[in-house]
């Protein structure tokens, strides 16, 4: 939610649409314990308050296992004009050269990547990716296109994952704070995130 608000301020959208996969890549989730059902009603509770936070079903609807190149693709038919901005923390960013097509992202979308602390920038990623011709400083120079661009934010102050938010719940920690009241209450009733071992 951080990150989704943190997008919306600096970029001044319209909106950011929150695309919740139906089946995660097996190659990089290996644990899957919420059923998409379930992750979308965890999104719209979180969302409830939010009206520039759009929920996409887009993922959830092709019910297979979630490719970030085929979301972009059918996102560029149906906004061909648009600037599309693909958000993502920047342990995610440092493994895009082993994502499926990686390459064809960056005709598809300009990136923003928001860093918690104690992550950086991985040098290997950054060459793959040409981000010394890429990188932009702020949001007029990443809407000159609609897409290629990368720009960099280290200004996301909240070190928090998803993984260690389930570790948390696992070992029965406090959430305050760090979830909305009302996703954590659902998360209690399903019983979700319960086994240690996963995390």
């Amino acid at each position: 939610m951080a990150a989704a608000e943190l997008a919306l301020s600096v970029l001044n959208l319209d909106l950011v649409r929150l695309i919740p996969c139906y089946l995660p890549n097996p190659d990089y989730k290996q644990t899957v314990t919420a059923s998409p059902e379930q992750r979308l009603q965890m999104l719209t509770l979180a969302t409830a308050a939010q009206p520039k936070l759009l929920i996409d079903e887009l993922e959830l609807q092709r019910r297979q296992t979630s490719y970030t190149i085929d979301t972009l693709t059918r996102l560029r038919s149906r906004f061909s004009e648009a600037a599309l901005v693909f958000v993502l923390g920047m342990d995610s960013f440092n493994s895009l050269p082993g994502w499926h097509r990686w390459q064809e992202l960056l005709e598809l979308t300009h990136f923003l990547i928001l860093s918690r602390p104690g992550y950086c920038m991985d040098p290997a990623t950054a060459s793959a990716c040409g981000l010394d011709q890429r990188q932009v400083s702020g949001a007029a120079e990443l809407f000159k296109s609609n897409a290629g661009k990368i720009l960099l934010l280290e200004s996301l102050a909240v070190d928090v994952s998803s993984s260690m938010l389930r570790g948390k719940i696992s070992q029965g920690e406090s959430l305050a704070g760090l979830i909305d009241d009302r996703v954590l209450e659902y998360i209690k009733v399903q019983g979700l995130y319960q086994n240690p071992a996963a995390y």
